[in-house]
């Protein structure tokens, strides 16, 4: 084959005319066709033929390991939530762009993390075409880490973070875990690039300050306070949650050793570390009941102190606003749930001897930027409109003084790095409130006219400002984040939409030219991708949905094709490689459409009423489902539906009380609906069994309202199933879908459940990302594909579910009457019972 224009080969092709050609290669090409062909399929022929003969290679598949090792960005910033995105970072002399990227190394169980860096005016020159090749980025250090440190939660797991400057630029410092240890916290020397560990703590720095004044390091570990029921020869349960029930060896509960959380409390101890000394470490304070994010920690500028939020007391809140407000927490019952929103306010801490003095009367409130407590250059604290100057005081509260006039700008100026001045007045100062434009944080400065130099103020790094997307202007590209650099006239992106794949782009902003100038994952470009586009329907109710439809790579208009609907989110300024932003497993939109599949992504809908979510959600599936059967696009036999967290109840009722029956399910780290269901939330946070209540619309499994709770309930309805059922839970041990697993057993039915010891919630590690999505993979293509992959290592998996297709065949589901999950709304006779249960 190699030898391609030695090979003599023959090739007979039929066209439409039922005419047939030959043409024969031996060196060179000789063809013989009549005149009536177009010279165009001249070409085509030619261009098969090389293909056959290895001359043009076709894309390779994109396949989960593909989803798993590429690259992505990661925030340079502690994520303190699902949406905060800051990819990128600017040094203080604004010539050094700053990204981590990772990459999953399954081969390894673990992924591998850079620092890396772009010279800006690399940038620049490449954008104004002075340069023709994109800037290289240099490496600064790589780190492997697993994500599944048990003390940082998933939202905190990549392995390079919190990027902070020091001494003028000198130094760059993150936390960073090297062979899956720990988070520590490191230094570069920019200069030099020598690397520095500057802690060493035992349980992980979660968060660090630097406090320049004194040349160190205040970092936070986690703390718990622990329960020591289980140390006990027996001990009476509470308000408590199954897990915090379930002794182990060593004395902990299983909660306390798997979660490692005082949810929804957090207590860390608070450390210091001396930067250019011995490096000893020095506890300040000891389980201090810290608020996060740690947003607004903040050192004054002598060094001796700090501003920290810290919770005050629990409460759960009552009739709330909003998408729920229609039952949601108003028959909180503490016999069944626990508090779980927490009061927070400031307080003052004396970083010299770690005393703490609460600002209890000023309550946190991050809507309202005012009411938020700075320091001024003096040390004393502007909070609101007053000042407090004895900040070390027991009766710190009682020394506030109202004295600022004025909140309103009387003046704005911009200076180089975007700086927004802000001029307030009180009676003998001026007080300067200067943004960085690209910065959420604010600071107070005490100046001594109206004309400060705010230029010489400006020593913290400027990061990246992350607004809902905005168009680009390039292949409907969307930016979810931007960089502005006022000296060069350029801003710097992230560009990424549905359907298009992200990378990092850079604007001139005076010619508007776009490019960009670095590729995140170049070898896709070998690689065979499903067509994307954004797809919109309206469902039975009236609702309007939209969503991502994936192609099969092997489309072709006019077959149908299988179907796989990815629940709980979509995002049009997300490319779906796998699933939804932030999740993986068991997701594998790519991966699928490379299985000749259509990948339906659904986003996650908010109802007037809490219990019309699931029936609602089911509404729009079942919609979107239907017009792609109407369009000619799919087989109606053969649907895949997956469930993860809030969706997979939704999704299993789905196929005890269908519109349509799927061919087969996936169910991934869910809570169950059923009566073990009902049982595990006693004691969680919240209303605990209340919620699925209102999921019955208020019915109990008992009393005058059972019958109601029976025909919705799915463990009393399991005996319709005519679907496959894999359930996956990440936790490592079962969870509330213990009795329906049981009894699907019981009923000889076709399920299995697999539990991964080494996940969380999302699942992280790359072993159970991989697994999970290759055996979610192949599971759908089984079902609606009916085909198995020759690979030996897949016998045993293979083996069983042959089993469950003969179960399948042998099953003679119920064909008792049913309402479909999509119809299941809410009666007002129910209602109305329920509401006068509450108010008794």
């Amino acid at each position: 084959m190699q030898q391609r224009f030695a090979f003599l080969g023959k090739i007979v092709l039929v066209l439409r005319r039922k005419e047939i050609f030959s043409f024969h290669l031996k060196g060179s090409l000789k063809l013989d066709y009549p005149d009536m062909i177009n010279k165009t399929i001249t070409t085509l022929l030619i261009l098969n033929f090389l293909f056959l003969v290895g001359g043009v290679k076709a894309n390779a598949p994109f396949t989960v390991l593909d989803s798993i090792s590429r690259n992505r960005l990661y925030d340079v910033v502690y994520m303190d939530s699902w949406n905060t995105r800051t990819p990128f970072i600017l040094s203080p002399d604004g010539l050094e762009l700053f990204v981590v990227v990772g990459a999953g190394l399954p081969e390894k169980s673990t992924y591998k993390f850079k620092l890396i860096s772009f010279h800006v005016p690399d940038i620049v020159d490449y954008v104004r075409n002075k340069k023709n090749s994109p800037p290289k980025e240099r490496i600064w250090i790589s780190l492997y880490y697993n994500q599944n440190n048990p003390d940082t939660s998933a939202l905190h797991s990549a392995g390079i973070k919190e990027i902070k400057f020091f001494d003028e630029g000198r130094f760059l410092t993150f936390i960073g875990h090297d062979n899956d240890e720990r988070g520590q916290v490191y230094a570069i020397e920019l200069a030099s690039g020598k690397i520095s560990r500057l802690t060493n703590s035992s349980r992980g720095v979660i968060q660090y300050f630097i406090n320049e004044k004194k040349g160190e390091i205040i970092f936070f570990e986690k703390s718990y306070k622990l329960d020591r029921s289980c140390e006990r020869v027996s001990f009476i349960v509470g308000v408590e949650g199954i897990f915090n029930s379930q002794c182990l060896a060593d004395g902990s509960n299983y909660y306390q050793n798997k979660i490692k959380s005082n949810f929804p409390l957090y207590f860390s101890n608070i450390y210091r570390v001396r930067i250019n000394k011995n490096r000893l470490e020095s506890l300040i304070i000891k389980d201090f009941p810290v608020s996060l994010p740690f947003d607004d920690f903040v050192i004054s500028p002598d060094g001796a102190k700090a501003l920290a939020p810290i919770y005050s007391d629990m409460y759960t809140p009552g009739k709330i606003d909003g998408p729920l407000k229609d039952k949601f927490y108003e028959d909180y019952d503490e016999n069944v749930g626990k508090k779980f929103a927490i009061k927070t306010h400031y307080a003052v801490v004396d970083l010299e001897n770690g005393n703490y003095y609460e600002l209890k009367k000023f309550p946190i409130d991050r809507t309202s930027e005012p009411e938020t407590p700075r320091w001024l250059t003096d040390n004393s604290i502007l909070l609101g409109d007053s000042i407090i100057s004895d900040v070390l005081s027991t009766n710190v509260e009682s020394n506030a003084e109202h004295r600022f006039i004025s909140h309103s700008v009387s003046g704005t100026d911009r200076y180089d790095r975007g700086v927004v001045v802000n001029i307030g007045v009180d009676r003998d100062r001026f007080y300067v409130k200067d943004f960085f434009q690209y910065n959420d944080r604010a600071s107070w400065k005490v100046v001594n006219d109206s004309k400060p130099d705010n230029r010489r103020n400006v020593t913290a790094s400027v990061v990246a400002r992350c607004n809902q997307y905005q168009p680009i202007d390039l292949n409907s590209v969307n930016e979810h984040c931007r960089l502005e650099i006022p000296h060069y006239r350029v801003y710097i992106t992230t560009g990424e939409s549905y359907r298009s794949q992200p990378n990092l782009y850079v604007k001139d902003l005076i010619t508007g030219q776009i490019k960009i100038f670095f590729e995140l994952n170049p070898e896709f470009k070998g690689k065979l991708f499903g067509a994307v586009e954004l797809m919109q329907w309206t469902d039975a109710n009236g609702k309007t949905w939209q969503g991502s439809l994936i192609y099969p790579t092997n489309y072709r208009p006019g077959r149908r094709y299988p179907i796989v609907v990815q629940t709980h989110g979509f995002d049009p300024g997300h490319y779906v490689f796998d699933g939804p932003p932030n999740l993986t497993a068991p997701y594998a939109g790519q991966a699928l459409a490379n299985k000749g599949m259509f990948v339906l992504n659904i986003p996650d809908e908010k109802f007037d009423a809490y219990s019309d979510e699931h029936s609602g959600t089911a509404a729009g599936i079942s919609a979107g489902v239907k017009l792609l059967y109407d369009q000619g696009k799919i087989d109606i036999s053969k649907v895949g539906l997956i469930g993860y967290s809030a969706t997979g109840s939704l999704v299993f009722n789905m196929a005890l009380f269908p519109d349509f029956v799927p061919a087969a399910v996936t169910i991934v780290d869910a809570f169950s609906q059923s009566e073990m269901g009902y049982a595990y939330l006693y004691g969680s946070p919240g209303m605990g069994m209340k919620e699925i209540e209102l999921l019955y619309c208020g019915a109990q499994p008992w009393g005058e309202t059972v019958q109601a709770w029976v025909e919705r309930s799915p463990l009393h309805n399991i005996d319709r199933l005519r679907t496959p059922v894999r359930i996956e839970d990440h936790h490592g041990m079962p969870s509330g879908w213990w009795d329906i697993f049981a009894g699907l057993r019981r009923l000889n039915a076709p399920v299995e459940y697999v539990i991964y010891t080494t996940g969380k919630h999302p699942s992280q590690h790359p072993d159970a990302v991989f697994q999970s999505q290759e055996a979610n993979v192949d599971w759908f293509d089984f079902w609606l594909n009916n085909r198995t992959v020759d690979d030996t290592a897949k016998a045993d998996q293979y083996r069983r579910w042959m089993d469950l297709k003969r179960k399948l065949a042998a099953m003679n589901p119920s064909v008792r009457p049913y309402t479909p999950m999509s119809h299941m709304t809410c009666n007002n006779e129910l209602d109305d019972k329920y509401e006068q249960r509450v108010s008794n």
